[in-house]
């Protein structure tokens, strides 16, 4: 089961970080939460609507080229 954190202890976490995972609604700013984390982190960024589910145009990729974990 996953502990939350609060503020301050996942903060100081964050320096150590190989990966974070950004989830919430749409339209709540994860992109942009992503991309300023990977940025200030120095790690890379990935954004699954583009690189897994959407081609350009927002056009569904065809369930067999996603790119999925098996």
């Amino acid at each position: 089961m996953p502990r939350f954190m609060n503020g301050e202890e996942a903060a100081s976490h964050l320096g150590n970080a190989q990966r974070i995972l950004v989830i919430g609604c749409s339209g709540s700013g994860k992109s942009t939460l992503s991309r300023q984390l990977s940025e200030r982190l120095d790690l890379p960024h990935l954004a699954m609507d583009r690189e897994f589910f959407w081609m350009p145009g927002w056009k569904l990729r065809p369930r067999r080229d996603r790119r999925c974990w098996r």
